[in-house]
């Protein structure tokens, strides 16, 4: 009964979201919204090791799809990137290089081409979305409702995976919840329809391929999670981050098969946009230099350093340490290779959420998809986090009433706080419980 209760309460949450005419307008009732929903979900998953039910993993999907469809009807509104989207999809599908030119000088393809234009953010820059992403745009075809229902289709996927996932290392099926029912998800999918739902699916079964033994992976389940990680690279970068993980975790014997189909995987689709595609990696390196969003880090070091490179290049050697140091423990690991190949992969992307500079909500998709794989502390942070990030549409609610786009440190903090003072808590909350234990 506790059990369908949160549920209820999570629904109702949920409801109170969809039932919002302009997201951008109404921060409070968003961050009220999720905020009863996180800690819903939370008793949930915090109660769902005692249930009996063995349905469970189907009523989570199905809800999770409910959630999902609330929202697939609305226009995005906290964030327009979608219609860079439609129209890099028109421009292909017209047998225009979407690297070409940027959307301020170029023609558009359609009259729904035409339509989405002065919607784009930065019209004056060259996409930067990746080669498989473009070829997803395309399938779209211009349309707002088409795309979103792409992506609900990648998300019932990422949530059928991540059951599979977590059955093969031992783990609850039903702890795909923290994803599935996470606003985060809900929000950043269904509502802002992000690039990078279509991602995350290809990512899981890329881990899931080599389970439960990366080290006795089979020749052709080592060449399919080559591939799959290459695609979900070629979809939103992130992923790649994962692939020295992969490559330490297999047999020496097969790290050159998984290397020459990602390669491939990667130069092929690439190869279709040569050279224009040039023009697209300009505007990623303008990106990896001058961007920034709601990152505390990176801010702190830039006041720090009165430079805003310096710091950059300082997060990035960091974040490389961090991949040493675990692919150092994966290669201890011996004992349980699939735990831990699940807990350093989630372990790292969430170490790329909090060190780079530009941490808009959606990046935080990564670490929460890998949330319940992840060790305890890790979980909880990736959890807290995909909620306290979505404070960062502050800035959003500031653009669409006075037309002026102002982050803060301040605002930044509270991001960050979130998750630590959740980390604090339950620390105490461990160390109360070992105190009680003792014998006086």
């Amino acid at each position: 009964m506790a059990l369908l209760l949160l549920m209820l309460v999570i629904m109702v949450s949920f409801l109170m979201l969809a039932r919002q005419n302009d997201l951008r307008l109404a921060l409070v009732e968003m961050t009220a919204a999720s905020a009863v929903a996180v800690l819903a979900l939370a008793g949930f998953l915090a109660a769902l090791p005692r249930a009996r039910w063995r349905c469970w993993p189907l009523v989570i999907l199905l809800t999770a799809v409910l959630l999902r469809l609330l929202f697939v009807p609305r226009p995005p509104q906290l964030s327009d990137d979608l219609y860079r989207y439609l129209w890099d999809g028109l421009q292909l599908v017209a047998g225009v290089n979407p690297y070409a030119l940027p959307p301020a000088l170029a023609v558009p393809s359609s009259p729904l081409a035409a339509q989405w234009q002065p919607l784009i953010n930065h019209p004056q820059l060259v996409t930067l979305y990746p080669p498989v992403a473009q070829l997803l745009f395309a399938l779209a075809g211009g349309s707002l409702l088409g795309w979103k229902l792409l992506l609900l289709a990648c998300d019932i996927a990422t949530l059928g995976l991540l059951m599979a996932l977590l059955r093969r290392v031992g783990q609850p099926a039903a702890l795909a919840a923290l994803y599935g029912w996470h606003p985060l998800a809900v929000i950043e999918g269904a509502a802002s329809a992000h690039l990078d739902l279509a991602a995350l699916p290809l990512l899981l079964l890329a881990l899931w391929l080599l389970l439960p033994a990366p080290g006795r992976a089979a020749p052709g389940a080592v060449a399919g999670s080559g591939l799959a990680l290459a695609l979900a690279g070629g979809i939103k970068l992130v992923p790649l981050l994962l692939a020295p993980l992969l490559l330490v975790a297999l047999a020496p014997g097969r790290r050159w098969l998984f290397g020459l189909v990602a390669a491939g995987a990667v130069l092929l689709p690439a190869g279709l946009f040569w050279p224009e595609l040039g023009n697209g990696l300009q505007t990623l390196g303008q990106y990896a230099r001058h961007w920034e969003f709601a990152a505390l880090p990176f801010r702190l070091l830039r006041a720090l350093l009165a430079d805003g490179l310096t710091a950059r290049l300082l997060l990035a050697t960091l974040l490389l340490l961090i991949l040493a140091g675990l692919l150092l423990w994966l290669r201890q690991a011996a004992g349980q290779p699939a735990v831990a190949l699940g807990q350093a992969a989630a372990v790292l992307l969430l170490a790329f959420a909090l060190l780079t500079p530009t941490l808009h909500p959606w990046y935080l998709l990564y670490p929460l998809v890998l949330a319940p794989l992840a060790p305890p502390p890790v979980r909880l942070a990736s959890f807290v986090l995909g909620w306290s990030g979505l404070l960062g549409y502050q800035v959003v609610t500031g653009y669409a009433l006075h037309g002026q786009w102002q982050e803060s440190t301040r605002l930044a903090a509270y991001i960050f706080s979130a998750p630590a003072m959740a980390l604090m808590l339950a620390l105490m909350a461990a160390l109360l419980r070992r105190y009680r234990r003792q014998p006086i």
